[in-house]
């Protein structure tokens, strides 16, 4: 994967008004990080760097680090669960092809599952763009492959009995 980890520096505040110097500078940060390190961890790390490269800049310079809002320990999902191979074998009953494997930057409901529980998990849906975002938009046809894909999984992981007239 070119890009893992996310790292976006999504706001920068300053100053009290145009025609001042500003004397304090706020920085939003929201960074991702590999699985198997702790959230305070990975924290920590990135508030050493910002800490060295400011004392780099200005000696003088006083940093205060806070977290706030959503953070939660990296996960992957395990795709060799029997429910995992089923799904990917229903996938290709359907579509022919093998399904594709995305490692992504964002967070989802799963790493509950796969983080607290043996509940084996992925994320399986329809083609999408502009997640969260503007003109947000899904693909009909890729709807229509992930229910019978589904369909197809639940038949052959529960199995059916034939109903007598």
């Amino acid at each position: 994967v070119a890009h893992p980890i996310n790292f976006n520096l999504g706001r920068i505040e300053g100053g009290e008004w145009n025609s001042s110097v500003p004397c304090t500078c706020t920085l939003g940060i929201r960074f991702g990080f590999f699985p198997g390190i702790a959230p305070e961890e990975a924290t920590r790390q990135v508030s050493a760097r910002i800490r060295a490269t400011a004392a780099r800049v200005n000696a003088d310079l006083t940093v205060e680090i806070t977290s706030r809002g959503h953070f939660s320990p990296g996960c992957e999902y395990d795709l060799d669960a029997p429910a995992m191979q089923m799904l990917a074998q229903a996938h290709r009953k359907i579509t022919g092809a093998a399904p594709a494997h995305l490692a992504c930057t964002a967070t989802t409901d799963g790493r509950h599952f796969a983080l607290m529980t043996d509940i084996p998990v992925t994320v399986y849906g329809p083609v999408a763009r502009n997640i969260h975002g503007i003109d947000e938009a899904v693909s009909l046809h890729s709807m229509q492959r992930v229910a019978a894909t589904m369909a197809q999984f639940m038949v052959d992981w529960c199995g059916v009995e034939e109903i007598p007239p």
